[in-house]
């Protein structure tokens, strides 16, 4: 999602992913977490108004139109790979971005 709510996405509006980490034999669940689409758009606000509040604070011309230009035209993403024995993250990277490169 960019920070015009523009968004680019594999998974159906409204869906819910359940993500787990800290998973440790005979131990419950350290840290579980839900991932929804309200709660990533609030999350995407704080994020770009973050890259706002980072280039007011550099003096630098460079720095502040490098920080402007993230703020602009990149994309906030939420990347889940749940296969903990066989998953490969760039391969998941690589595919979606294949996928949706057009509308990026």
């Amino acid at each position: 999602m960019n920070k015009s709510s523009d968004i680019v996405s594999n998974v159906a509006p409204g869906s819910v992913n359940a993500v787990t980490w800290g998973i440790f034999m005979n131990h419950e669940v350290i840290q579980p977490t839900v991932v929804d689409y309200s709660a990533f758009m609030i999350w995407k606000d704080e994020a770009f108004k973050r890259w706002l509040d980072w280039a007011s604070i550099y003096s630098t011309e460079h720095s502040q139109n490098t920080l402007l230009y993230i703020h602009d035209n990149f994309y906030l993403m939420n990347v889940v790979e749940n296969d903990y024995v066989d998953g490969n993250l760039n391969q998941t990277l690589f595919e979606f971005l294949l996928t949706y490169r057009e509308e990026i």
